[in-house]
């Protein structure tokens, strides 16, 4: 039952930051975009930067002081899964039309 609060609490955070994902995702194209033709990307390379900048973004306002951890890793993947997992769908579905 702790992991469904988990899940739970993940999905309240990404509910409120709605405006990161997407932010994360632009970023994540943007660079993409701009590397993309290079001898040594990957594809890869796109779902870690998602997910750093989600971790990046779930730092709350007061740094890291006093932080629960466990939080700070549940929004952090969140906010990395949904940005790639939603970046990831968005470009097969362009690459198909």
């Amino acid at each position: 039952m702790i992991v469904l609060q988990y899940i739970q609490e993940g999905a309240v955070f990404l509910a409120a930051n709605t405006a990161s994902v997407a932010l994360i995702m632009s970023i994540v194209q943007y660079i993409k975009l701009q590397i993309n033709a290079l001898p040594w990307y990957k594809g890869e390379y796109m779902t870690v930067l998602g997910f750093l900048l989600g971790f990046a973004f779930a730092v709350p306002v007061g740094g890291f002081i006093g932080i629960d951890w466990v939080a700070f890793v549940i929004h952090g993947i969140a906010l990395g899964g949904a940005a790639t997992g939603i970046f990831k769908i968005g470009d097969e579905l362009i690459s198909r039309a």
